[in-house]
C-alpha cells in the first residue's frame, strides 16, 4: 500500500465526493415512482416498431412524451413479468425506478440510446429513430421483431459515472507515488509556447511528420489542436505509422463519438478492412458507420499491429478494485484525445499504460464537469490542479508541445476572431468547396462570408428566454431551411432550462432534422454549418467563462450569431479577450439593421496623479457605481435576502439574480415546504420545484448562503406559532439590525412583515429592477 501525501488523499476524497454527489443527484429519481417520473417528464416509455433502412430503431412514444433528441439516454425493455406485476400501462406504475431496476425479472439488460430524429407518422404517436444501441440489445430487438413480438421500452437518464470516479480514487490509492500527480503549473497559459505547426498543401503529412518525430525523440508530446485544425486526421496518420510497424495502439477519449470520428479518417481505413480495429461498447449503428470495426474483448489487450478504441470511462477500469490482481495492459502507443476533458489522474494513469504517449487537446476548451466545484474544501485542496488536468500537465512539465495554427473549419473571418485565443498567426485554410453555401439566404443575420455577428435584443422577457430572441431564431431557421435544407444549424446556450424551452419551440414532430439545440457544455467537438449562441438575461459570468465562450463560437463552418438579451459591451467583468472578440463582430439590431458598435462604458478619466513628461496614468471606472439604486437596499446596512417559498416556485433560479455581495439566508421551513410541494403541484410546478432545489444546491457552492431555523420566541404573542409564514418571519427578525429583505409574492406575508418594520419586495418588482 502506498503511503499517500495529503494532497493525494484530498484528490482521492474529491473523486469519492464526485461519486457521492452523482449518486445523491440520481437518488431522488431512483426513489420516485415511475408514474411520477413520467408526469415530470423525467422518464418515458414507448413501443419498438421496427429497424429502419438507416439501421436505427424506431420507437413510438406517446405524443409530446418523446425524449430530447441527440441527448444520451438509457434504455431497457420491459418483460412480460413486469406487465403482469404492475399492469400494462407503464405511465401508471406505482413502483419506484429503483424497485423496477433492481429486479432483473422486470427487464432486459441496459443500453445507451441517442434519439436521432423524428419520423413522420399518422398514428398519433411521436415516432423517433434511435441509435447508439448496443449490439446485444440490437440483436435482441431484431430477433423479437422478426418473431412478431411486441416490445415496450423504458427510457430514462443514464446512470451516473460512479465507476469512473471509483477507479480514479483506487488509482490514487495504489499509485500515489507517481511524481506527475504532484504537478503544479510553473508558468501561465500566456507564457506557454508550443512549437507552431501550419498546414502546407505541398506537404500534406508535414504536421504528422513533426509530431511523430517528436514522439520518437521525447516519448511523450502534447498536441494542442484549436478548433477545426484537422487533429483527428493527424492522429490517424500517426497511429497508422505505428500499426504499420506491427505495434499496438490504444486511443481513448471521453465520448464514443470522438472515437468513431477518429477511426473514420482515411489513414485508418485499411486497418478497418483488415479487422484490426476494436472498440469498447460497440453499438449497432457504429458498426454500420465504420464497417469492419469489431467489439473489444476484456481484458483490454490487443495483438501487435492492432488498434483499441476505448472511452476514458471504460479504460479507467484497468485500475478498478476488481482488476487489482491482474497485470495492467501495455501498449506501444497511447493516444489521449480530448485531453482537456480528462482529470490529471486520468492523464497520468493512462500515460503509464503506453511506452509512448500522445496527449491531444486544448487548454482553451472546456474541462470536465465537476459538481460543487467552488466548495471551500475544494478551493483549499487546489482541486483545480486535478480538474484542469491538461493545463496542469502542460504548464507544470517540460513536455514537448506543438500547436496547430491553421484551421480547416473556420472561415478567414471566423479564424481572425478566434485568433484572440491563440495568437495572430492563427489563420484559416478552409477550402472553398468545404464552405457552406449561404448565397441566396436573404437574412441579415446570416452573412455570406461567415464570421461573427452580435445582436442585443433589449428584451428581458425573463431570465430563461425572450420573445425577441425566439423570433430572430425562427426567422433564421426559416431562411436557411427554405434555401438550403441540408445545412446543419445549432442553437446553443449555457443554461439547461433555456435549452428545454427552445427545444419545445422548435423540436416538434415536424421539426427540421438538421437542427441541434443544446447546452454549450454538451457540444464540444461538434461541427455545424451555422451557429446561434444565445445568452438570456442571467448569470453572464458563467456564460462568458473563457473556455465556454471559445467552444461556443468555434463550432460553425460559416458564421456565429451571438444573440444576447443583455448588453454584453457594458459588462466590465467579461474577460478582455472575449470583449475583443465581440467588438470585432458585425453588430445588427433586432430589426436586422447594421449598427455602429458603441460601448456604453464610461470613458476612463485621468487619476489625480500628476503626469511625468508625456506619460499619463488613467484609471478605470467601476460601472457598478452608476447602477440605478435598488429600492430595498440600504447603504449603511449589510442587506440580507430572505426568500419565500412561492418565489422559488415562480422563479427557480432567483438566487443567481441576487448580487453576490449580498448574503442570502434560507429559512429551513422554505426548504421543507419545497420538498413537500414535489408531490402536490402539477407537472410544471413540480419541474420548477426540482429546478429550485437544484439551483439552491448549486448556488450554495459558489456564494455565501446560510440556512436558519425558526425561533418562535421572537414572534409577537398574537401570531400563530403553527403558521409556516410566521416561521419565515422569525428568521428575518433574527437579522433585524442588518436590513433583512423579504422577497415574497404573498400579500398576507408582506403585510405582516411591513407591520413589523421589515423591508419587503415582491418578485415582480425585484425582476423589474433587474431588467437590463
Amino acid at each position: 500500500m502506498i503511503i499517500m501525501d495529503e494532497r493525494i488523499k484530498n484528490f482521492g476524497k474529491f473523486f469519492h465526493d464526485q461519486m457521492r454527489l452523482s449518486e445523491v443527484g440520481y437518488k431522488s429519481t431512483f426513489s420516485t415512482s415511475i408514474a411520477q417520473l413520467y408526469a415530470r417528464e423525467e422518464i418515458t416509455f414507448g413501443y419498438v416498431s421496427k429497424i429502419n433502412e438507416n439501421g436505427f430503431v424506431e420507437i413510438r412514444f406517446p405524443r409530446n412524451h418523446a425524449p430530447r433528441l441527440k441527448v444520451l439516454k438509457n434504455i431497457t425493455l420491459v418483460t412480460r413479468t413486469a406487465r403482469q406485476t404492475y399492469g400494462n400501462s407503464v405511465k401508471d406504475w406505482d413502483v419506484t425506478l429503483e424497485q423496477f431496476c433492481s429486479n432483473g425479472a422486470n427487464h432486459t439488460s441496459y443500453s445507451d440510446l441517442v434519439p436521432q430524429y423524428y419520423v413522420k407518422d399518422n398514428t398519433g404517436y411521436d415516432v423517433v429513430a434511435c441509435g447508439r444501441i448496443t449490439l446485444k440489445m440490437f440483436n435482441l430487438i431484431q430477433n423479437s421483431l422478426q418473431r412478431g413480438k411486441e416490445l415496450t421500452a423504458i427510457v430514462f437518464d443514464p446512470f451516473p459515472p460512479v465507476d469512473y470516479y471509483l477507479n480514479m480514487e483506487n488509482y490514487l490509492e495504489h499509485h500515489g507515488d507517481e511524481k506527475e500527480l504532484y504537478l503544479e503549473p510553473k508558468i501561465t497559459y500566456d507564457e506557454w509556447e508550443p512549437e507552431e505547426l501550419t498546414y502546407d498543401p505541398k506537404n500534406e503529412f508535414g504536421i504528422a511528420d513533426r509530431v511523430y518525430n517528436g514522439l520518437e525523440n521525447e516519448g511523450c508530446v502534447i498536441l494542442q489542436g484549436p478548433p477545426g485544425t484537422g487533429k483527428s486526421y493527424t492522429i490517424a496518420n500517426i497511429i497508422s505509422r505505428y500499426l504499420d510497424q506491427g505495434k499496438s495502439v490504444c486511443a481513448t477519449t471521453m465520448a464514443n463519438k470522438g472515437l468513431i470520428e477518429l477511426v473514420k479518417q482515411s489513414p485508418l481505413k485499411k486497418y478497418l478492412i483488415e479487422g484490426k480495429v476494436s472498440k469498447t461498447n460497440l453499438s449497432a449503428d457504429e458498426k454500420k458507420e465504420a464497417r469492419g470495426l469489431k467489439e473489444a474483448v476484456v481484458p483490454l489487450v490487443v495483438p501487435e499491429g492492432e488498434l483499441l478504441l476505448a472511452t476514458n470511462y471504460v479504460l479507467s477500469g484497468v485500475y478498478s478494485k476488481a482488476n487489482e490482481s491482474q497485470a495492467l495492459p501495455s501498449y506501444d502507443l497511447v493516444v489521449i484525445e480530448e485531453a482537456s476533458q480528462a482529470f490529471l489522474a486520468t492523464i497520468v494513469g493512462f500515460k503509464a499504460l503506453g511506452k509512448k504517449c500522445l496527449i491531444v487537446g486544448d487548454p482553451m476548451q472546456l474541462p470536465p464537469i465537476v459538481q460543487n466545484a467552488n466548495s471551500s474544501s475544494y478551493l483549499q485542496w487546489r482541486v483545480d490542479l486535478q480538474t484542469n488536468g491538461l493545463e496542469t500537465f502542460a504548464l507544470g512539465t517540460n513536455t514537448k508541445a506543438f500547436r496547430i495554427m491553421t484551421t480547416f473549419r473556420l472561415t478567414p473571418a471566423s479564424a481572425k476572431l478566434t485568433s484572440v485565443f491563440y495568437g495572430t498567426n492563427f489563420r484559416s485554410v478552409q477550402r472553398e468547396k468545404d464552405r457552406p453555401n449561404l448565397s441566396g439566404i436573404n437574412n441579415p443575420f446570416v452573412p455570406v462570408d461567415g464570421g461573427g455577428v452580435y445582436c442585443y435584443t433589449d428584451d428581458f422577457t425573463n431570465g430563461i428566454y425572450s420573445e425577441t430572441a425566439i423570433n430572430i431564431m425562427r426567422s433564421i431557421i426559416h431562411s436557411i431551411h427554405e434555401k438550403n435544407p441540408d445545412l446543419e444549424i445549432a442553437i446553443i446556450t449555457p443554461f439547461k432550462d433555456t435549452v428545454i424551452h427552445i427545444q419545445k419551440e422548435f423540436l416538434t414532430a415536424s421539426h427540421i432534422n438538421t437542427l441541434t439545440i443544446e447546452t454549450i457544455d454538451r457540444i464540444q467537438g461538434m461541427t455545424v454549418d451555422y451557429t446561434i449562441l444565445y445568452i438570456p438575461g442571467r448569470n453572464v459570468t458563467f456564460a462568458f467563462n473563457l473556455s465556454r465562450f471559445n467552444v461556443a463560437t468555434s463550432r460553425s463552418k460559416s458564421a456565429t450569431l451571438i444573440l444576447s438579451d443583455v448588453p454584453l459591451e457594458n459588462f466590465h467583468t467579461i474577460d478582455n479577450r472575449i470583449k475583443n472578440y465581440i467588438e470585432r463582430c458585425v453588430r445588427i439590431s433586432p430589426e436586422g439593421k447594421i449598427q455602429k458598435f458603441e460601448s456604453k462604458e464610461v470613458a476612463p478619466k485621468p487619476c489625480a496623479i500628476p503626469s511625468t513628461g508625456n506619460l499619463h496614468i488613467f484609471g478605470k471606472i467601476d460601472l457598478s457605481k452608476f447602477e440605478k439604486p435598488k429600492k430595498e437596499i440600504r447603504a449603511d446596512k449589510k442587506n440580507i435576502y430572505v426568500i419565500d417559498t412561492n418565489v422559488f416556485v415562480n422563479c427557480p433560479d432567483v438566487i443567481s439574480r441576487i448580487d453576490k455581495k449580498y448574503e442570502v439566508v434560507l429559512s429551513a421551513k422554505v426548504i421543507d415546504e419545497l420538498d413537500h410541494l414535489k408531490i402536490k403541484l402539477d407537472a410544471n410546478g413540480v419541474r420548477n420545484v426540482q429546478k429550485a432545489l437544484q439551483s439552491i444546491n448549486r448556488e450554495m457552492g459558489v456564494r455565501e448562503i446560510k440556512m436558519e431555523l425558526s425561533d418562535l420566541s421572537l414572534l409577537p404573542k398574537d401570531f400563530d406559532r403553527r403558521s409556516p409564514d410566521n416561521n419565515i418571519l422569525t428568521v428575518l427578525l433574527k437579522y433585524k439590525g442588518d436590513n433583512p429583505i423579504l422577497l415574497t409574492s404573498d400579500n398576507g406575508l408582506q403585510i405582516k412583515a411591513k407591520g413589523l418594520g421589515l423591508t419587503v419586495i415582491s418578485l415582480k418588482d425585484f425582476l423589474r429592477e433587474r431588467k437590463y
